[in-house]
């Protein structure tokens, strides 16, 4: 967890590299050292074997659902968020359980926008790992131009203001 810019307005232009703090395995030695962060916000969480993942995004009432290759190169196998491996996007369909599940719970915090990261394990399992109530969707549509992204969300928002208006 860090600022979006990890302090860089702290440093020269010409010095800055940042890219962000990607998903780290955690071994016994960095376990022996947990001290040296505690004072941090740190998030820990169990490693779970993936055959792939997904970025389901809501938007109001719809859902959209792309499925990522990330085990697909080393470079994505723990962390998918490393954009210079090519890994293959594409549309998924959810079970409708999945679907429903996703919806109840973005529309559960009052959020008209939810953007769900999820894995399913290698037996096919569907795991959970955040929402990001603000989260990213172009980039999911760039890579998968059948998936509407943008113009839902622009749906949306006239919609929304259509209904402020006639109240």
């Amino acid at each position: 967890m860090s600022t979006p810019t990890l302090a860089a307005e702290a440093v020269d232009g010409d010095e800055r590299v940042s890219r962000g703090i990607g998903t780290t395995l955690v071994d016994d030695a960095m376990l022996d050292s947990l001290e040296a962060v505690s004072e941090l916000s740190c998030q820990f969480q169990e490693y779970i074997a993936k055959q792939y993942e997904l970025r389901v995004t809501v938007i109001g009432k719809r859902l959209f659902a792309a499925r990522l290759y990330s085990q697909d190169d080393a470079r994505t196998a723990v962390d998918s968020r490393d954009m210079s491996a090519p890994i293959r996007y594409e549309v998924c369909i959810l079970p409708d359980a999945i679907q429903q599940r996703c919806l109840d719970f973005v529309h559960s915090y009052g959020l008209e926008y939810g953007a769900l990261d999820l894995i399913v394990t290698p037996d096919g399992e569907y795991v959970f790992l955040e929402n990001n109530p603000v989260g990213q969707f172009l980039y999911v549509q760039q890579l998968v131009p059948t998936l509407p992204l943008l113009e839902s969300v622009a749906d949306t928002l006239i919609e929304g203001a259509l209904c402020h208006s006639q109240t």
